[in-house]
């Protein structure tokens, strides 16, 4: 009885086990293959200081700068704080809302002590942030002999000369006995609103509003980052030309990812040119044509 035998014909068998090789190593450089992800795309990700996510505009000092914008460098400190500098003074970053564009932030001097170790008011640099709406300016007075109104609720914290009394208030005039001022110093600082009410309900006292420390929101425009996002690429910074870069996974392009269809972009975007040699190409074979010839014996 005869049995039928396959065979290769028009193209040789090893050929066409290499050429299946070929668009198999290819099509795994594609998006989502995950094989061979973009650099700088894979580097902007799961960026994080302790239990916190560091993502645009935000960059962490000794990382990868191109991740963030260059005015707003941030500190990891031991591993776990974020530090954020504004105008020479440190603040730790207690939380960041990507939605809002904030930063929750306390002066570094008063977590350990409510007296502040650092002299003058609180220091915001207008150029990068904004106080928001969630904040209320309360004033400090140090070094107080004594308590001649409601509108203050007293504090202590200790100086190199020793302890203190001290008074915050809303109030921006200084307290007084008959005319005499009764506090030695005194600076401005922004709280959260929410801290202040549960101080005037005396959940928590004076010092435990400030170092809940107040709200700044970043005033670089995110519409860029925003359309990267949804496009599924992550944001980021051309460090020659200091313009926006979207990082995706198949390269960096100038605004957002492009859909690829056999590798090539559909919205005609042209990727960065210092994405040129690591965006992916797919070869172009022409049809094969495969056929099974049955021969009997």
């Amino acid at each position: 009885m005869s049995h039928p035998q396959a065979q290769c014909s028009l193209i040789p068998c090893p050929f066409l086990v290499l050429n299946m090789i070929i668009v198999a190593a290819s099509l795994l450089q594609l998006p989502g293959f995950g094989l061979a992800v973009d650099e700088r795309y894979a580097n902007c990700g799961n960026v994080s200081c302790g239990n916190m996510n560091v993502t645009f505009p935000l960059w962490i000092a000794g990382g990868e700068d191109y991740c963030g914008h260059p005015s707003y460098e941030v500190e990891c400190q031991e591993g776990v704080n974020l530090v954020a500098t504004m105008r020479s003074q440190k603040y730790k970053v207690i939380e960041i809302v990507r939605e809002k564009q904030s930063l929750t932030v306390v002066r570094m001097d008063l977590l350990e002590n409510a007296c502040p170790q650092q002299e003058g008011d609180f220091l915001v640099d207008y150029s990068l942030f904004n106080y928001t709406a969630s904040d209320l300016n309360v004033t400090l007075f140090y070094d107080c002999t004594s308590q001649s109104s409601t509108d203050f609720r007293s504090f202590n914290c200790s100086m190199d000369n020793g302890p203190q009394s001290n008074l915050l208030g809303t109030s921006s005039s200084p307290p007084n006995d008959y005319g005499q001022p009764v506090c030695s110093s005194s600076m401005t600082a922004p709280v959260l609103k929410s801290s202040y009410s549960d101080l005037v309900s005396n959940a928590i006292g004076a010092d435990q509003v400030l170092k809940g420390g107040f709200e700044v929101r970043w005033t670089l425009s995110m519409g860029e980052c925003t359309s990267c996002i949804a496009s599924g690429g992550r944001c980021g910074i051309n460090r020659t030309t200091e313009k926006f870069s979207c990082f995706c996974s198949n390269g960096t392009y100038e605004s957002i990812c492009p859909v690829l269809a056999a590798g090539v972009p559909t919205n005609n975007q042209a990727p960065a040119p210092e994405a040129l040699s690591r965006t992916p190409h797919l070869f172009d074979f022409s049809p094969m044509i495969f056929r099974s010839t049955f021969l009997d014996p």
